[in-house]
Order: C-alpha cells, then sequence, then structure tokens
C-alpha cells in the first residue's frame, strides 16, 4: 500500500534536502518561498515529477497577492488559504465562511484554493459546518478542496472513540471522516487534504487529567518507533473507502526555533517508513505549466587536504592526518551526487620539501588539482578546494577566497555558514589571491580554502574526528545547491544517506564545550568524550557510523 503521507516544509535547507531526497515523498507541502527555498522546490519536483505540491505564504495581510505572485511559477499545484482560523462557534464559522469567499473572488482563475484549514477539533461543533458549505462550493467550483489539520497526544489515536456496538467516533485525528458523513450529496466528492498532522502536547486533554505541553511534538516525548505505529493507523484511515482524500503532511520538515520539537529531519524511523511506502497517490493533478528547467552541468572537484605534517594536533596526530580522513569522506559524499565528480588529490609532506624548495609538496599537489580539472573546464563547472584547520587554539574556522566579488568569494560565504553553524562560531573570510595554492589557479576553478576549525582546540579536534561524517553531508549538500542555483547543475543524487540519531545530543554537547571552554584546554573535552558522554547520559553510540562513513571511492582509499 503506498503512502498517503507526506511532510510540511517550513525552511528549506541541507538537511531537509537530504531526508526528501532519501524519503522522496508524492505529497509536499512548501511554505519556504524565499529564493533559496523556490530554488528547493524546483529541484525536488525535478527530482520527483509526479509529486503534489501544496503551497502556503506566510503574509497573510496580502494573501491573495503573494499567491497570484507565485501561481506563474508552476511549482504549486494548490494553495492553502490562511492558517488556523477558528470556528468556536456558529457565529464565528460564518464570519469565516464570509471571508473565505471574499478571498476566493481575488484570486487568479488558475489556483486550486484549499479552504477551511481549521485547527484539530474544529469547528468546535460538527452541527456548525453547515455555516461553511457555501466556501466549499467555491473552492470545489475552482479545483480545490478542504484542508484540516489533525492532531493529538500522546498518541494520534487519543480521542478515537470505539463503542460496544462497534461504531467508531474520531474527534481528532480522523475528523475528516466524521465531517465527510455528514456533507450534502452535491459535497460528497469534494476533496479533502490533511495539511498538518502528527503529534502536539498542545491538544487540551485537561480534563482527561492528561497533562498540556504547548508547542511540544514526539521528540523527547514518544518513542519515535511509537511515532511510525501511529503514522502506519493514520495512513490506513487516510486509505479507508469514503472520502475523496488527496493524503496528509505530517509537522514539521525544517523547524524554527518554536516548532524543533516537532522536527522530522533526524527522524530515521519516520523518513524509512515514507520510502519504504512510497508510490503515486491516488488523487493527483498535473502541473498547469512546467517549470522551466536548465539544462544540467557537470561540477568537477579536486579536493586537496593540507599537506602540514608539521602543525601538532590536540590529542595527537598532525594536521595532515586530521584533514585527510575528512577529505576522504568529503570526496565520497560529493561523488554520491549524479551530476559530481570528486578526486583527492593528495600532497607529500611539508617535512619533505627540500630547503631550496619551499612549498614543494603544495605546488605540486595544486599543479594536479590543475591537471585534473583543466581538461574538463569547458562546458563544466570546476572547483579547486583545500582543506585545511586553522592554528588558533580558540575554536575557528573560515574561507579563503581568490578575489573580492568572485564566484570564490560568494561560494566560500556560503559555505562559511555551513561551517559556522556546525562549530558554533562565527567563520571569518579573506582574500587569499596572493598565496600560492589561489595564484595557480585564479580565475580558472573558482580556488577556495576552508578551515574547518582548530587543531589545537580539543571541542574543534573532537568535532572533525567524531562527527566528519555530518560535516562532509552538509558541505557536500552545500556546495552542490550552491552551483545548482548558479549554474543549473543537477542534485539527484546515487547514494541514499543515513542520518545519526545521536546528532542531537552530540550538538548540545558541543555547544556546552565551547560556552565552557572556548580555548579548548580543558582535557574533558578532548576527543574520545563525546562517546563517553553518551554512555553517561544512556545514549550510546550504535557503533554504525564510523569516521569514514561510506569508505573510499575506488582508487582513493
Amino acid at each position: 500500500m503506498s503512502t498517503l503521507l507526506g511532510v510540511q516544509v517550513l525552511w528549506y535547507h541541507p538537511e531537509v534536502k537530504v531526508f526528501l531526497e532519501a524519503a522522496r515523498p508524492r505529497l509536499v507541502k512548501w511554505i519556504d518561498f524565499t529564493p533559496s527555498g523556490i530554488a528547493g522546490l524546483r529541484a525536488y519536483r525535478s527530482l520527483v515529477p509526479d509529486c503534489t505540491v501544496i503551497g502556503r505564504v506566510l503574509d497573510e495581510g496580502n494573501l491573495a497577492a503573494e499567491i497570484n505572485r507565485l501561481q506563474p511559477l508552476g511549482l504549486v499545484d494548490y494553495w492553502e488559504l490562511w492558517n488556523v482560523p477558528g470556528g468556536t462557534s456558529r457565529e464565528e464559522t460564518r464570519a469565516i465562511n464570509a471571508r473565505t469567499l471574499a478571498l476566493l473572488g481575488q484570486l487568479a482563475p488558475t489556483v486550486r484554493p484549499l479552504v477551511g484549514v481549521f485547527a484539530e477539533g474544529n469547528p468546535s461543533e460538527l452541527a456548525f459546518w453547515d455555516e461553511f458549505y457555501p466556501s466549499l462550493r467555491e473552492a470545489k467550483a475552482h479545483g480545490g478542496g478542504l484542508a484540516l489539520h489533525e492532531y493529538d497526544a500522546p498518541s494520534m489515536k487519543q480521542s478515537v472513540e470505539r463503542r460496544p456496538d462497534g461504531t467508531v467516533t474520531y474527534w481528532r485525528c480522523g475528523r475528516f471522516r466524521e465531517v465527510w458523513a455528514r456533507l450534502p450529496s452535491d459535497l460528497q466528492d469534494i476533496l479533502f487534504v490533511v495539511t498538518e498532522c502528527g503529534i502536539d502536547f498542545g491538544v487540551d486533554h485537561t480534563k482527561e487529567g492528561l497533562p498540556r505541553f504547548p508547542d511540544q511534538g514526539f521528540l523527547e516525548r514518544v518513542p519515535e518507533a511509537d511515532f511510525v505505529g501511529d503514522l502506519e493507523w493514520y495512513d490506513g484511515l487516510l486509505h479507508l473507502p469514503g472520502p475523496r482524500v488527496l493524503g496528509g503532511t505530517l509537522f514539521v520538515l525544517g523547524a524554527t526555533w518554536q516548532w524543533v520539537r516537532f522536527e522530522l529531519a533526524r527522524a530515521i524511523l519516520v523518513r524509512d517508513y515514507l520510502a519504504r511506502h512510497q508510490g503515486p497517490l491516488a488523487i493527483g493533478l498535473p502541473l498547469k505549466s512546467t517549470p522551466e528547467v536548465k539544462k544540467p552541468m557537470r561540477l568537477h572537484v579536486a579536493v586537496s587536504p593540507s599537506n602540514q605534517d608539521r602543525n601538532p594536533v590536540t590529542g595527537g596526530g598532525n594536521e595532515m592526518t586530521q584533514v585527510r580522513p575528512f577529505a576522504l569522506l568529503l570526496v565520497s559524499e560529493l561523488n554520491a551526487y549524479l551530476d559530481v565528480t570528486a578526486r583527492l588529490i593528495d600532497a607529500a609532506p611539508e617535512s619533505s620539501d627540500r630547503k631550496d624548495h619551499p612549498y614543494e609538496g603544495l605546488i605540486a599537489q595544486q599543479d594536479a588539482a590543475f591537471a585534473a580539472l583543466e581538461p574538463n573546464q569547458s562546458g563544466n563547472v570546476t572547483l579547486s578546494l583545500s582543506l585545511h584547520t586553522d592554528s588558533g587554539s580558540s575554536s575557528t574556522c573560515g574561507f579563503y577566497f581568490d578575489g573580492a566579488g568572485s564566484v570564490s568569494e560568494r561560494l566560500g560565504a556560503y559555505l562559511g555558514g555551513t561551517l559556522s553553524a556546525f562549530f558554533g562560531t562565527p567563520a571569518h573570510s579573506a582574500d587569499y589571491s596572493g598565496y600560492i595554492f589561489a595564484t595557480r589557479l585564479k580565475h580558472r576553478h573558482c580556488p577556495l580554502l576552508l578551515e574547518c576549525g582548530s587543531h589545537q582546540n580539543a571541542h574543534d579536534v573532537a568535532l572533525l574526528r567524531e562527527r566528519g561524517d555530518e560535516l562532509s553531508r552538509l558541505l557536500a549538500a552545500a556546495i552542490v545547491d550552491f552551483f545548482a542555483a548558479s549554474f543549473g547543475l543537477g542534485t539527484a543524487r546515487r547514494v541514499l544517506v543515513q542520518v545519526s540519531p545521536e546528532r542531537d545530543y552530540f550538538h548540545d554537547w558541543a555547544k556546552l564545550v565551547h560556552r565552557n571552554d572556548p580555548e579548548g584546554v580543558d582535557s574533558e573535552y578532548a576527543p574520545g568524550k563525546f562517546a563517553a558522554h553518551l554512555r553517561a547520559i544512556g545514549k550510546p553510540l550504535d557503533g554504525a557510523h564510523p569516521l569514514n562513513y561510506y569508505g573510499a571511492p575506488p582508487g582513493l582509499a
């Protein structure tokens, strides 16, 4: 049975992209209509051409104007109107109907509207629904339908009432069936869409003696396996004969701070459930216009890890031995994309440079990068990427580019944001055009140097050594996103990604470390201490995430 469940994307970023590419839901609700969000939606529609997209704009004061502005992009099949407008009395429901009819009259004729968008359990009395029938008829006439939100807690089945005679009433999750059963005959075939669903501890069960926790979802309160069990039940409910149901979108992927307890990006079991059960939706409409898609180009990347074996690393080893395993991970992640070819370019250790030939190994490395990239320059995008760690003792990361206003600078700023978020410290930047690595490739291959943390700060060393898989995945996604937006690079992957279930605990610990020990001198935070920390809080590593996460690609080990 194909799932009728999809996801709501509130904020598009690399982790959201990873989830979408792995799960590939056929139903998506999209709220991020920033330039990067639009680019992400366009890329996803290209990846999953038969998906159905529901759009919602957040500027409710200019709702019709914004929908009419975005509609010609041809990326959205249905548009949801304003969010959870009420319906706690007959008078309020009547007023919502009048407001909805006025708004429908302002929409472009090509817009398929989803009206209602009532919160769980609303309108509060089923008898109030007849006040809203005029809006339902108007939406149906325009090819649209009825949207509802359905939540419950601590289980999605909490408010299901089963009677001795076998009849069932769905007070919260499944309420769409109660609404449908009371519709007049001319509305029995209206399209139903549950545009938000899941577990929400803000649902009021105080009369039943259950606690209420506003803005709290399943995370940290419900085992993920139990949540997936609820989703299987709810999926079956969506499939039951009767209403014409498009599906339901889970809240939320790409949460902003208020909704972090609902975040699905790291919910591996949810992602895998969706991935296993994907198939064409029972109901779907073709796009009214096909967005223009640029012809994909190919990205060739030469990844050059540091050869500075004279720089000792806190906890043992040197910068060269610290960076090379991470470089292998990044090459592997980049090669997971169909339109990317990445190669590792090693260098002889700095300690082997002859006294009368300074930077000998570095120069040879850049010559090798040049040779790897030059034959692929025409008609393709090429990138020379050098990886280092900083010599300072404070937690640090940075990017160095080949000239003001260059593609190198713009890419560096984009990747610097990823580094900054990962290491918990601001990224610094500098024009590096006077250095040998850049001057030999300047204006040819977008030369860029990244300093991925410090090799003297124990916090940074632990991040790179113990979570290099995560950083490489995020950096690869950011690189591909940048070139997809700038040059039309394709974003499809050949390898599905796994997401570590420990990452939430790790980032909490990393923030604590950086706050308490910014210079990285306390041995309590040295590499290897993260695993001990997880054991101490009862969340041991499962052993499934070694440093070389995918293994080196053939010929690169």
